[in-house]
């Protein structure tokens, strides 16, 4: 479900990291309340404003803040750095990292976030 089918499109690894973060179409509005907010997108604004370190398939690194997330899995980051292999980090700002040039994305967490999950399993 979600994506309108595009869903396949989405990586497993991104699959993984953001817990399905495929946004369903319908969010189920009930008598004029608000829509309920899927798991999905609940999780996706929890890490909204954190730190992701995303890996593109040359081995570039771009780290920096993430701010949006579209449905196709095109991801913005604020106050994003570049890094390269043997060259010093570039400043870049606002950037976006299309989904094809997601190889592998992490998010930063403390480290008592760390333990808590641990705790959790």
């Amino acid at each position: 479900g979600g994506l309108g089918g595009s869903h396949a499109a989405i990586p497993a690894w991104q699959e993984s990291w953001f817990e399905s973060a495929a946004v369903t179409s319908s969010m189920g509005v009930t008598d004029g309340q608000k829509p309920q907010e899927s798991s999905s997108i609940g999780h996706l604004r929890s890490i909204l404003q954190r730190v992701v370190r995303v890996t593109n398939p040359q081995g570039r690194i771009i780290t920096g803040e993430l701010l949006c997330m579209d449905k196709q899995g095109n991801l913005v980051l604020g106050k994003a750095q570049e890094e390269v292999p043997k060259a010093e980090p570039r400043q870049m700002g606002m950037v976006l990292v299309p989904l094809h040039q997601q190889k592998n994305v992490e998010l930063q967490v403390a480290l008592g976030e760390k333990l808590e999950h641990l705790s959790l399993q």
